[in-house]
Formats: structure tokens, C-alpha cells, sequence
């Protein structure tokens, strides 16, 4: 009888509960950059309160996909300092905001993340593009800068980047955004920061006026 009786706490305090606003984003990022087990759990359990869940999806998200088939992409030396420093990558919510409109909930989280800061291999970047002939060449391509840069990721001095991410929930279900699906392609980014740096350069080389426009 004592069990019988007991059955409904227990199965209730069983039951997932949705996480808040910042926590649901500190156990993206945690999940997404330290491969955090636990953060997972817990993200996976609060994406599960939603009134129609799909488990495919809830897998997208919790796991992510941008720090995957980085060999094929970067080669193998910058593949594995990028997964080393990913570890040392923390982002977490600095505040938030919330808007109830009817029975949705518009959230917007802002974050500061600690990662490395490579701004200082621009020039490196810069000296290796001009020595390709005619700037058509690609200086990932050169296998001495590769292994440069990678020696570079490993021991660049973390630096802080902010921003905002926009959440939204329906009623009583868990705050979720499209906007993390692209989070950990953002951080990459800002690791492997070759296209800005190109658009930097480019850039430099136009007349002010037009270089203004190109801003």
C-alpha cells in the first residue's frame, strides 16, 4: 500500500521538466562545445516537454554538426587543434529578455563566449596570400601554412566574443531556437576566420569611397 502510494510522487518527480531561458542555452553551448554528457541529458529531456517532440530533431540539436568531417574540410593538423581547442571554448547567457504574446513566448538571450582569438595570424594570412601568384591561389592549400596556423590555434590567447540569440516557446514547453542550429558554425567561423580576413584585404585594396561602400 505504502508503494502503491508513492507511485504517483515518484513518477512525477520522473517526468522531464523544460529548462529556462539561459539555461536552456548554457547546456547548448555546453553540450555543443565541451561535449558535455550531462548538459545533453538535460537539454534532450527539456526539448522532449514540447507537445509534439521529434526525436530526429531533438537529436540535430543537442549533437550539432559543424565540428564534424573537419579533416576533410581543413586536413588532419588543423582538424585536430580545432577539436582540442573546441574543449576550451565556454559560452555562457549574460542576461535576458522575454515578450508573452498570446500563448507564445519570444526570449533573447545575450552571451559572451571565451575562445581563442586568432586576429593576430592576420598578417601571416595576408604575407601568404600575396606570395601566391596572381591571388588566385587558396593559402589553405599551402601545407606549411596549414601547419602554422594549427601550431597557432593551439596557442592563440583566449579573447571574448558577444552576441544575442532569439528563443521561442509555446505555453508551457521548452524554449528552443533555429538560430543554435547554427551556433557552433558561427564559433567555427570565427576560428577559421579566412573569408573575412579575404573581405578585410579586398577591401583594402579599393579606393576609400568605394571601400565604404564595400563596408
Amino acid at each position: 500500500m505504502i508503494l502503491l502510494l508513492g507511485l504517483p510522487f515518484w513518477a512525477a518527480a520522473a517526468e522531464p521538466a523544460a529548462l529556462s531561458l539561459e539555461a536552456t542555452f548554457d547546456a547548448y553551448a555546453q553540450a555543443r562545445f565541451q561535449d558535455d554528457v550531462r548538459a545533453k541529458d538535460r537539454l534532450r529531456r527539456s526539448l522532449q516537454t514540447a507537445a509534439s517532440p521529434m526525436l530526429a530533431d531533438i537529436e540535430l540539436k543537442v549533437e550539432g554538426r559543424a565540428f564534424q568531417d573537419l579533416a576533410e574540410v581543413h586536413g588532419e593538423t588543423i582538424a585536430d587543434a580545432l577539436q582540442a581547442r573546441r574543449a576550451a571554448i565556454h559560452c555562457r547567457a549574460t542576461g535576458s529578455d522575454v515578450e508573452e504574446i498570446g500563448t507564445l513566448s519570444f526570449g533573447a538571450v545575450t552571451y559572451r563566449c571565451v575562445l581563442p582569438d586568432m586576429s593576430g595570424h592576420f598578417e601571416a594570412y595576408r604575407g601568404n596570400r600575396e606570395r601566391i601568384k596572381d591571388g588566385k591561389g587558396d593559402p589553405m592549400d599551402d601545407p606549411s601554412f596549414r601547419t602554422a596556423y594549427a601550431t597557432a590555434l593551439r596557442s592563440a590567447p583566449d579573447g571574448l566574443h558577444e552576441g544575442s540569440m532569439r528563443f521561442i516557446r509555446n505555453g508551457g514547453g521548452p524554449w528552443d531556437s533555429i538560430e543554435m542550429l547554427y551556433f557552433d558554425a558561427d564559433i567555427r567561423r570565427l576560428l577559421m576566420p579566412m573569408q573575412a580576413w579575404d573581405e578585410r584585404i579586398e577591401g583594402e585594396g579599393l579606393p576609400a569611397d568605394l571601400s565604404l561602400r564595400a563596408e
